[in-house]
């Protein structure tokens, strides 16, 4: 069985696990199922039973009595509609009780004890209507006798039979509850059996499968480790039909084939380390797939390299004899590149000197461009001055006349003042004597009217003449801002050229420090090749040596032979 499982596909090995985890899963759910319904039957059938029938007797017992107690209150009460209450009452706990009896002979195994019931609630009826009938004939003691006497004792007869109704539905509730309970435990006890043998059946296909697939995976996580580390020369002993077996078998192949290609490939980059170019592969049958690109890059690396060799060889004499001709050429670029270094050195000292003179031009350039400044910034102050002083000149010609327009109320209220007292007059020469104190203030008053009418005739003609001279003043101070205006703005034309000409300036000396600066690099690459042809001259001796050892050194190969 092992075998045959260890044989099957990977696949198949799951598929067959998962089966049986799923088919006990399945066998444990309809277990569960099964004893859920039996246990919800036993439940509602407790519930639709017994239950009820306990609930059924307590429901007339209660009626009983209340249909007792409210015929006890029917017989002492004078209240015909209280009476009348609870004789209503009466009628519906008895309609409630034959509801009940109905059920019970539907439901309850006591049918003879119900039996009785009826037979001692029709005598209780019988006893109950008499009771009623000596009420309405307003025979209290004979419906109470009656009610003592013979009633109450029915009823007390009918209380025990529901109590022995009561007791039997108490014992077939419950007897239902036991079984309800029996069966909950025999379903526990099936389904935990079923969950031990699932889990246990599970656990053992767990560790079969997980031992199946972890030995070849191991066994090919070290095949693979040993191959990180470069060793091809792995034996793999896993032998089975499913993937993993094929997998190892296809790795010990590879294996196999990639341990002889590096033997053939390190025999022959031997070779080649003993300069030997003329080499073949013996296994070019096994050089297949991604290999065979790798077995023709191989030939035609040897290949090149030696039409390289035989180029090198070619060249080394091309170069001896071009490195003697470069020789003599260095030593003519040399002695012309002494001369020039010497004229270059005099050019230098003139761009100098010239540079020197351009600075000083540049530094004089920006004293005046400051010095223009200063005076722009102190005529811009005086141009403001001057405009604070022409608002002030304004504020003073508009205050002169909002004090010519007071003085003209002024005058109007000395003239309404005068007439005020003229009338006054008049009035107190017409009362008398009465009247006389009246006329001397009224003479008073107007020629206080006379006085304030003279002062403001003689304020206005102030007031005009300050106006006149503020006028004068302010027309001044416009002509003498014009002016400072002009005065600003040629100032300001001749600061623009003075700043131009001193950017100009500093751009010019900018310019003679880069042209001093493109000297000096012609300077030093001027000495720099006479450095450089006399190098050129050693390093052409030096090359036509080099030149004869390559040769040497390329006749000691063995080159590839087609």
């Amino acid at each position: 069985m092992q075998q045959w499982m260890k044989d099957q596909k990977i696949g198949k090995k799951l598929i067959i696990s998962f089966t049986v985890v799923i088919a006990g899963m399945l066998l444990i759910s309809i277990v569960a199922a099964i004893s859920l319904t039996l246990i919800k039957s036993k439940v509602e059938f407790f519930y639709n039973t017994p239950y009820q029938n306990t609930k059924a007797q307590l429901i007339m017992r209660r009626d009983t009595q209340s249909i007792m107690k409210n015929l006890l209150w029917v017989c002492t009460t004078t209240d015909l509609t209280k009476r009348e209450q609870l004789l209503a009452e009466i009628d519906e706990d008895m309609a409630d009780q034959a509801e009940q009896i109905n059920f019970l002979k539907k439901n309850s195994s006591a049918q003879d004890l119900l039996k009785q019931v009826e037979d001692k609630m029709a005598i209780a009826a019988s006893e109950r209507k008499m009771i009623l009938e000596y009420v309405k004939e307003n025979n209290i003691e004979e419906a109470l006798a009656m009610f003592n006497e013979k009633y109450a004792a029915a009823i007390q007869e009918v209380l025990e039979l529901m109590k022995d109704i009561g007791e039997l539905a108490d014992t077939n509730a419950e007897k239902a509850y036991k079984q309800s309970r029996t069966l909950v435990g025999d379903a526990y006890i099936i389904v935990l059996i079923l969950i031990i043998v699932v889990t246990i059946i599970s656990i053992l296909l767990c560790k079969i499968i997980t031992k199946m697939i972890t030995t070849p995976v191991k066994e090919l996580k070290g095949a693979t480790t040993e191959l990180s580390k470069g060793n091809f020369d792995i034996q793999l002993t896993y032998q089975s039909q499913d993937e993993l077996g094929n997998l190892a078998t296809n790795f010990q192949k590879t294996c196999d084939f990639i341990n002889i290609i590096i033997t053939d490939l390190n025999k022959n980059f031997g070779e080649v380390a003993e300069r030997n170019l003329n080499i073949h592969s013996q296994y070019e049958d096994k050089y297949i797939g991604a290999f065979l690109p790798l077995l023709n890059s191989c030939k035609t690396m040897i290949v090149k390299i030696s039409e390289a060799m035989r180029q090198i060889n070619v060249s080394s004499e091309q170069v001896s004899f071009g490195s003697s001709q470069l020789s003599q050429s260095a030593m003519a670029l040399a002695s012309g590149a002494t001369e020039q270094a010497g004229a270059v050195e005099e050019l230098q000292a003139t761009i100098t000197n010239l540079t020197e003179q351009t600075i000083q031009s540049a530094k004089d350039s920006k004293e005046a461009v400051k010095q223009t400044d200063k005076v722009k910034q102190e005529a811009s102050e005086s141009s403001i001055e001057m405009e604070n002083l022409t608002q002030a000149m304004e504020r003073i010609n508009k205050t002169s006349n909002d004090i010519g327009n007071i003085i003209a109320e002024i005058e109007e209220i000395a003239s309404q003042t005068n007439l005020l007292s003229l009338n006054a007059a008049i009035e107190a020469a017409r009362a008398g004597e009465a009247g006389k104190g009246f006329a001397v203030v009224a003479a008073e008053i107007r020629k206080l009217a006379e006085d304030s009418a003279n002062s403001a005739i003689s304020t206005r003609k102030l007031i005009e003449d300050s106006i006149r001279e503020v006028n004068i003043g302010s027309q001044i101070t416009n002509k003498t801002a014009l002016s400072l205006n002009k005065v600003i703005e040629g100032v300001q034309i001749i600061a623009t050229k003075a700043e131009a000409t001193s950017i100009a300036s500093e751009q010019q000396a900018e310019s003679m420090k880069q042209i001093e600066i493109g000297i000096d690099q012609i300077s030093s690459v001027v000495q720099s090749n006479s450095a450089v042809a006399q190098e050129t001259s050693a390093t052409s001796e030096e090359l036509t040596a080099q030149a004869e050892t390559l040769k040497q050194l390329v006749e000691q190969f063995t080159l590839f032979e087609p």
